[in-house]
């Protein structure tokens, strides 16, 4: 299982002018083990990498989202 997670970018952030349209890809094992998450550009992998501190951040949502029932 992958999850795909987009995201709304405030117009006061400041992006890199060719990361167009930020996303990003959990990434799973069979077992349902997170293994990595990705940036995405525009759908497509992205020559960019989350910060320590967003993977962080994306993980607690990511647990608290795939813990509800």
């Amino acid at each position: 299982m992958n999850v795909y997670l987009t995201f709304e970018v405030e117009p006061i952030e400041k992006l890199p002018s060719d990361l167009q349209e930020p996303s990003g890809l959990a990434v799973y094992d069979g077992d349902g083990e997170r293994k990595e998450i990705i940036v995405l550009n525009e759908g497509t992998d992205s020559e960019y990498k989350f910060t320590d501190l967003e993977k962080e951040q994306l993980s607690l949502y990511l647990d608290a989202v795939m813990t509800r029932k």
